[in-house]
């Protein structure tokens, strides 16, 4: 379960655009490449890797992190950062509850299936069109203090940039 000491949920990040075939312990070597693997919570589940409906890999995982200082931190040094050749986003993540809300109203998912994040699936917003509108998706009544917090802070910040071209090789 998703909590520190006295039932506080554990903050999470989100890291999008990873190898499809990376587990648990590529993530885990990421961030200690950056020297801030002792930023992430201890437990088995500390890092998930996300799966898509169907039960194949996102290219999507979740980290839980020691505290909300220690997540913000984390996203400030992992976002934009390079896995291999692949463009890493890192986010805060929307708590459970928003998870399983939007989840729920997008039918059944397989095992181990975390609903997508705000610009992913159909009609989700968060993507621009292309007068580069990215609209909205109406789930910030379902956040929690918690994430609502956190998604101020990303919101502050910009949110995830856009993906840059990858270096030259």
């Amino acid at each position: 379960e998703n909590t520190q000491y006295g039932g506080v949920p554990s903050p999470e990040i989100r890291l999008r655009g990873l190898p499809f075939n990376a587990k648990e312990q590529d993530v885990f070597g990421f961030f200690s490449k950056y020297d801030i693997v002792d930023l992430i919570a201890d437990g088995q589940d500390a890092v998930r890797m996300v799966l898509k409906a169907s039960g194949k890999p996102s290219g999507q995982a979740i980290v839980q992190m020691l505290s909300l200082a220690d997540a913000m931190d984390a996203v400030q040094v992992l976002n934009g950062q390079y896995m291999g050749s692949r463009y890493i986003e890192v986010f805060m993540n929307p708590s459970e509850s928003a998870e399983l809300t939007a989840g729920s109203a997008s039918g059944a998912a397989a095992p181990g299936a975390v609903a997508p994040t705000a610009g992913e699936g159909a009609g989700a917003g968060g993507a621009p069109n292309e007068n580069g509108d990215t609209g909205g998706s109406g789930n910030m009544a379902r956040l929690n203090g918690n994430a609502l917090a956190a998604l101020a802070c990303a919101v502050s910040a910009g949110g995830p940039p856009p993906r840059p071209h990858p270096p030259a090789a």
